[in-house]
């Protein structure tokens, strides 16, 4: 999860550790889904 974007997680975060996730929701109040960013190889 990026740490510049406080309380921004991306759908793959969600998908890959959702209890980390709402842990961290729970924590801050709220939470933001942002799109998973596209890598470009």
């Amino acid at each position: 999860m990026s740490a510049g974007n406080a309380g921004a997680v991306t759908f793959s975060d969600l998908s890959r550790n959702p209890r980390a996730v709402a842990e961290r929701a729970a924590r801050l109040g709220r939470v933001r889904i942002t799109p998973t960013p596209r890598t470009s190889t």
